[in-house]
Parts: C-alpha cells; sequence; structure tokens
C-alpha cells in the first residue's frame, strides 16, 4: 500500500478530486465527531418540540373616504390623487404590524394566558424585570402573528400560531377586531377631536366679541346701533321735509299778508252805513262782491276786473258832486273788519310757522349731531360686526365638520366601511410540527459542518498521497514508487 510521500521543498501540495476524496476517507474519524454531536443536539431539539396550531383569516381592503384629503377650512372640492393597489396594501399591513394593536391584545389575554412560561418569574420580578418580561411576550406576540398580501391583490391574509388551537384562532379575531378599531381611531378620531377643539377655540373667540359689542353699546349709550342708526337717517329726513314745508308755508303767509296789508290800506275804517241815495249802497254793495271773488279769483281774472269797473264808475259818480239826501249814519265797514280780521290771523300763523322753524332748526342740530356721532362709531362697529360675523361662520363651519366626522365615524365603526372580513378565523383542526424540519437542518447542518473539517484537514496537510499529487505540485515526472513498510 503507497504511503504519503515527504518532500522538502515548502510547497504546498496541489490536490486533485480523488486526492481529496483520500483525504476525507483518511479524516473519517474527525468528521464523525463534528457531525454525530451537532446531528444529536439537532434531533433533541426537534424532538422538544410541539405542536403549533395555526389560525387564518382574511381581510379585504379598499380606497374609502380616508385616503380623500378633505380640508379642515375652505372648500371640499379638491384633485385628489387616490392610492395605488400596491400602496394601499402595504399602509394597511403596516397598521396590522402597529405595536398598538399588539399591546391591546396582549391587555385583553394577558401574558400568563399566552405565554405561561414567560409569566412563571412575573409574580416575583421587580419592575425593571417585569417591563423586560413583558417586552419578551410582546416581541413573541407579534413575532407570532402574520399579515402578507399577494401582489396587485387588495386581499391579506392573516395569521397568528399558538399551541392552543382555540386560543389561536380568538388571539387572531382579537387582532382583526383592534385593527378595525385603530384603523377608526386614527382616520377619524384625529380629526374629530380637533374640529371639536377648534370648534371651542372660535365659541371662546365669539363670546369674548359679544362682550365687546355689549360693552360699546354700553358705552355709547346705544341700544340698537342699526336701530339707532336707521332712526337717525328717519328722523334727518322728517326734519327735512318738515323745514321744507315750513319755508312753503312761510312763504304763502307773506305772500297772503302783503296783500291784505295793501287792502287795509285802501280800506276805509268807516262807512255809510244808511243814506237814501242808494248810490253809496251800491258802491258798498260792489265792494262786498269784489271781496267774495277775490275769494275764489286773482286780482287780473275778468270777474274781479268787470267789478273793478263798476266801482270805479261809482265812485266817479259819488266823487263827481253826486250829493246825497235824507238821513245818514256812519258806521264801522265790515270789509275792512273782515281784512283786519284775515290779516291777524295770518300773522299770528306765519309768527306760528317762524317758532316752528326754528324748534326744526335746534332739532336738525341735535339730530346732525347724533348723525356725526353715529358716523364716528361706525368703523369700530363693523370691526366688531364683521369679527362677530367671521366667528360665527367658523363656529357653524366647524360644527358641521364636527358633525359629520362624528357621524363618519360612527358609521366605519358599526359598518366597517371599506374593510370587510371575508372570513374570522376559526380553530383549526390540525396542527403543524417542526419536527421534521428541525430534524432535516440539523442533518444538513452537521453534514456541512463535518465536511467544512475535513476540507480543512485536508488542506491543512502537507504530504502528498499519490504520484500524480507530486507531479502537479513538483512538475517532475515520478518514474518508479516504493512501498512503505511497518
Amino acid at each position: 500500500m503507497t504511503d504519503y510521500v515527504e518532500v522538502s521543498a515548502q510547497k504546498r501540495p496541489r490536490l486533485g478530486v480523488l486526492e481529496v476524496g483520500v483525504h476525507l476517507w483518511r479524516n473519517i474519524w474527525l468528521m464523525l465527531l463534528v457531525f454525530l454531536p451537532i446531528f444529536a443536539l439537532g434531533m433533541f431539539v426537534a424532538f422538544m418540540q410541539k405542536d403549533v396550531y395555526v389560525a387564518t383569516s382574511r381581510v379585504k381592503v379598499s380606497v374609502g373616504e380616508e385616503y380623500l384629503f378633505r380640508p379642515r377650512v375652505g372648500s371640499d372640492v379638491l384633485n385628489n390623487t387616490l392610492p395605488g393597489t400596491e400602496e394601499l396594501v402595504q399602509t394597511e399591513l403596516e397598521l396590522l404590524y402597529s405595536p398598538v394593536i399588539a399591546e391591546r391584545v396582549m391587555d385583553t389575554f394577558g401574558i400568563q394566558l399566552l405565554y405561561p412560561e414567560l409569566a412563571k418569574g412575573l409574580a416575583e420580578a421587580d419592575a425593571t424585570e417585569a417591563y423586560e418580561i413583558n417586552e419578551r411576550a410582546l416581541k413573541s406576540l407579534r413575532e407570532d402573528f402574520g399579515a402578507f398580501a399577494a401582489p396587485k391583490k387588495t386581499v391579506i391574509g392573516t395569521s397568528f400560531q399558538h399551541q392552543d388551537a382555540q386560543l389561536s384562532a380568538d388571539v387572531l379575531n382579537a387582532f382583526m377586531d383592534e385593527y378595525i378599531d385603530y384603523r377608526a381611531t386614527i382616520f377619524e378620531n384625529a380629526d374629530l377631536a380637533s374640529f371639536e377643539e377648534q370648534r371651542r377655540i372660535f365659541e371662546g373667540d365669539l363670546f369674548d366679541t359679544e362682550e365687546e359689542i355689549r360693552e360699546f353699546l354700553a358705552d355709547s349709550n346705544i341700544g340698537n346701533f342699526e336701530t339707532e342708526k336707521a332712526t337717525v337717517q328717519s328722523l334727518v329726513a322728517s326734519i327735512e321735509q318738515a323745514i321744507f314745508s315750513n319755508e312753503t308755508s312761510q312763504s304763502e303767509l307773506q305772500g297772503q299778508l302783503t296783500v291784505l296789508q295793501q287792502q287795509l290800506q285802501t280800506t276805509p275804517r268807516e262807512i255809510d252805513v244808511f243814506v237814501e241815495d242808494s248810490s253809496a249802497q251800491s258802491l258798498v254793495t260792489l265792494e262786498l262782491e269784489r271781496e267774495e271773488l277775490l275769494s275764489r279769483y286773482t286780482e287780473t281774472s275778468e270777474p274781479v276786473q268787470n267789478i273793478n269797473r263798476r266801482i270805479a264808475r261809482a265812485r266817479q259818480y259819488l266823487d263827481g258832486g253826486a250829493r246825497t239826501s235824507g238821513l245818514v249814519r256812519r258806521g264801522p265797514n265790515p270789509l275792512f273788519q273782515s281784512v283786519e280780521t284775515s290779516f291777524s290771523s295770518l300773522s299770528a300763523q306765519l309768527s306760528a310757522a317762524r317758532q316752528q322753524r326754528e324748534v326744526l332748526n335746534r332739532q336738525a342740530a341735535d339730530v346732525q349731531t347724533r348723525q356725526r356721532r353715529l358716523a364716528e362709531l361706525e368703523p369700530q362697529w363693523q370691526a366688531l360686526i364683521r369679527k362677530r360675523d367671521l366667528l360665527e361662520t367658523n363656529v357653524r363651519g366647524f360644527s358641521v365638520r364636527e358633525t359629520e366626522s362624528r357621524t363618519l365615524s360612527l358609521f366605519d365603526r358599526q359598518d366597517e366601511n371599506n374593510i370587510k372580513i371575508l372570513e374570522r378565523a376559526r380553530r383549526p383542526a390540525e396542527g403543524k410540527s417542526l419536527k421534521l424540519v428541525i430534524a432535516v437542518l440539523s442533518l444538513l447542518v452537521a453534514g456541512f459542518t463535518a465536511l467544512l473539517a475535513g476540507l480543512l484537514r485536508a488542506l491543512s496537510f502537507r504530504g502528498f498521497v499519490s504520484a500524480d499529487s507530486v507531479e502537479r505540485t513538483t512538475g517532475l515526472p515520478v518514474i518508479a514508487t516504493v512501498a512503505k513498510y511497518k
């Protein structure tokens, strides 16, 4: 049998497939020493594994109103860009893997029920150790939960594994319920709380503005600014109309008094009231008729002109030397008295009109003073009213948004909106064991490790196992080989 050949050259032997096989065979015991402990440990771990029950569920997601951008102020009509299928599914997967959901599920079932082995030392642990135990349990819960989706599909599959079959289904259903509730809280309640907060802020500002308006009216001694303004404007118009009417009345009265004054100057105070001659009586009669006509006609009218000519002829007759005969008796002239009475009456009316004008002037001055004061106060009043109207609009708008948000949140919780659970988790009938998987993995790992140890041993050996290896390494032909006898 050919044994190893030693050379003094410091060259590393160049090995072929045959030489490597020989080296591995020569190091079979080393490989077995490496293989057997690793494989035994793997088999021990495999047989220690218990059956795990995996509950599954499916959820269908679609684009809902929560993905539409609705500004808190301004118009709702905007060009919204809806997310694609991949973005939508990835968003929902992130929500499913949220630590908040896992914490809620953990609080619902408790660490003692889910992971009793971790909970053994929880009773005697201090605060730091208890926190670490809870974190390990929460990490295990998140690792046992799984969510996945096929590309371009809107159906998300979920799973949860546990050694208790019924508990795996119950925990997965709890995950789904907490997921839906958590979604509604994220997408709706934030806006609802914001709308409610903004509404309360604007209501407080509106109350302060109303108080400012009340103080402004009290300081200005005004009950209602708009009513006061309308009243003053109405009074100004009424007083102006009254002044115009008063001026017209005074002008008319002054004209009538001028005419009456002229009549008083031409009319005798006394006349012969009884004479035998009827000429004087006729003149009186004509003058009375003339006065009667003047009450109906003007001085230039034809009837008045006719009677004036008759009176002139009668006066000419009397002034021309005609003598009355018989008994003559003189007395007050009724025409003079009538004109005098009219003159006195019109004078009194004119005096009253002038006094009324003075009163109207004082009233106009007072009203104009009030009007100027209101004009000075109006900019401040309008600023307060604009501020109040704007706050009322904001309060009304946020109240509507708050109501809509609360209604949408209620509908989302009741109808699940765009999230539909296609099937809830049910108790799995059969469990899955990892014994075979761990055994195969331990076999592969042990074999690979043993092979690696054998190769390292072969590559580190400095001798030659065949003539071909010598020729390949030294480049010299081997003429003969001899066996080494023991």
